[in-house]
């Protein structure tokens, strides 16, 4: 999407093009009608402003004109109250018939492309290892995934742990970190050390909740990092989430070091000096309302960044995600070739955005 925006406003000018019809469902607009539409942007306009929209809609060649005005704005802050992304609402003032019918058309042929929902992953059957030494925890959390229809196999400390999987490997281990005998820090290096256990999914389940311990868990290959604190409904659904992403791509998953969490749990300049502290190589996709950014990066220095669906890239694109304060995150070690575009490392970086926000208040 392009936005064209000068600043009188009686010649304001947006434009914006849909590629195809999936574009017009899911990506720039929330919604658009006869009556109007709403444009995901972090760019606004004051309310009542008229401006003149060009849009110009999947398989088209010319753009339909529309005189509209902003009829109301959702900021940041807003949307992440709402969970929703950011920008403006759109009234139409005056559009032609045939633009309507235009419209009308597209419409049609968006509400014929729609396929149905993807199956949702079955995990019934499922064997998870929980590791806990506590047992008003281990009834809790193994009563939460019997109902769903997993199967729970209980250990007391990571020994026992290891000497149960070493005999049956689970399909996803949840553990606890201090235990005695021996701890979950010790039963995580000893169990990834494994070609037979490698691959499985690991997820802590910690009373003591750290920005340094989720970050050392992190970087020894943890998949997940949760709260006990954390709702038992929400922990439920983050252990199917990791396994849901084994079972989509289990090559990618077993071969890839792959780093997940969520932002309110480790932030992004934590997460940007480990790459660069550890050198590492990769993609970090972070998502946030309907947004997502990806920071490219080359043994640890960032190299290139986007952020859809706003028109957004290089450093402009990562100070904006470094105002994020929630959403999730997924670095996937992988090859980045190209031109470094940012021309920064990442505590570069991290002072440069510093600066920048400090001027701006």
């Amino acid at each position: 999407m392009k936005h064209d925006r000068q600043t009188s406003r009686k010649s304001s000018e947006i434009r914006v093009r849909y590629r195809t019809h999936d574009e017009l469902i899911t990506r720039y607009s929330d919604n658009v009608s006869s009556g109007g539409m709403f444009i995901r942007t972090l760019s606004f306009l004051p309310i009542n402003t008229v401006l003149q929209l060009q849009l110009l809609l999947p398989g088209e060649t010319e753009e339909i004109p529309i005189i509209a005005r902003v009829a109301h704005i959702i900021g940041t802050d807003r949307a992440g109250e709402l969970d929703r992304a950011p920008g403006m609402g759109l009234e139409f003032l005056d559009l032609a018939p045939e633009g309507k019918a235009a419209l009308h058309d597209t419409f049609l042929q968006c509400v014929d492309r729609q396929s149905p929902a993807p199956e949702r992953v079955r995990l019934e059957g499922t064997r998870i290892l929980l590791v806990e030494d506590e047992g008003l925890v281990q009834r809790k959390i193994g009563s939460l995934f019997l109902r769903r229809g997993l199967r729970i196999a209980l250990a007391g400390t990571g020994a026992e742990a290891l000497t149960k999987c070493i005999k049956a490997p689970p399909d996803l281990i949840l553990s606890d970190i201090r235990m005695p005998a021996m701890d979950g820090w010790t039963f995580l290096r000893l169990a990834k050390a494994r070609p037979d256990l490698a691959s499985v999914p690991f997820v802590f389940l910690a009373s003591v909740v750290s920005p340094q311990e989720r970050q050392k868990a992190y970087e020894l290959g943890a998949d997940d990092f949760i709260s006990k604190t954390t709702p038992p409904d929400e922990i439920l659904a983050r252990v199917e989430h990791t396994l849901a992403r084994y079972r989509e791509d289990p090559e990618a998953m077993s071969t890839r070091r792959v780093l997940h969490g969520t932002l309110n749990l480790v932030a992004l300049p934590t997460l940007l000096q480990m790459l660069m502290t550890e050198g590492k190589t990769g993609v970090l996709k972070v998502r946030s309302r309907q947004c997502e950014g990806r920071v490219h990066v080359r043994e640890g220095r960032p190299v290139r960044c986007s952020l859809e669906p706003f028109d957004l890239s290089g450093r402009e694109a990562i100070f904006e995600l470094l105002d994020w304060e929630d959403g999730e995150f997924e670095f996937s070690s992988e090859d980045c070739e190209g031109e470094d575009q940012i021309h920064m490392n990442a505590l570069q970086l991290l002072i440069e955005h510093s600066r920048i926000r400090d001027e701006s208040r």
